[in-house]
């Protein structure tokens, strides 16, 4: 597979919505989600774009360095790797690319309210996330609980005490 990787750093804004243009991605891919969050962080700040002859992909990157070993994360952490085409290759593509920079591990997590069509063959990378609507009521997400998250939080409830000193009430 041919393959071309770019680490676009936040001094080139048209560079990085470029690589995103035609992708489908959360703010936490844009320039500036995460020019904002360098901003605060400090951290060396990059957009992994990588395209092969199947697809595009792209994934934000912020550099952490600890006793000397850099690690990654995904700056605003759930914006992960997104693209277009077939993914298959990318995780070898990204395990090369991050094996030169020298990172000893990386936490990037996809948004899971996207759709995202970027797998990686390895299953460590395949987590399940659980999204809850806050649109809704208390009451209602704890209607929706399976019988015994809802036994162990009245039982957690039962057992705590308000700021107040009043005992929690217990849901009926």
């Amino acid at each position: 597979m041919t393959a071309a990787q770019r680490w676009i750093s936040l001094d080139c804004p048209d560079q990085w919505r470029s690589a995103l243009d035609g992708i489908a991605h959360a703010f936490g891919h844009t320039w500036e989600s995460c020019c904002a969050l360098q901003a605060d962080s400090g951290r060396p700040t990059f957009l992994y774009a990588l395209e092969t002859d199947a697809g595009r992909f792209v994934c934000p990157i912020e550099e952490r360095v600890f006793d000397g070993v850099t690690d990654v994360v995904a700056p605003s952490g759930f914006s992960g790797f997104f693209g277009v085409g077939d993914s298959r290759g990318v995780d070898s593509c990204w395990n090369d690319a991050a094996s030169g920079r020298a990172y000893v591990c990386g936490y990037l997590v996809n948004n899971p309210a996207l759709q995202n069509n970027v797998v990686f063959s390895d299953g460590t990378y395949a987590k399940h996330v659980y999204v809850l609507d806050l649109t809704r009521s208390s009451d209602e997400l704890f209607d929706r609980l399976s019988l015994n998250r809802r036994r162990a939080l009245k039982h957690w409830e039962a057992g705590h005490t308000r700021a107040d000193g009043n005992r929690q009430g217990s849901r009926q």
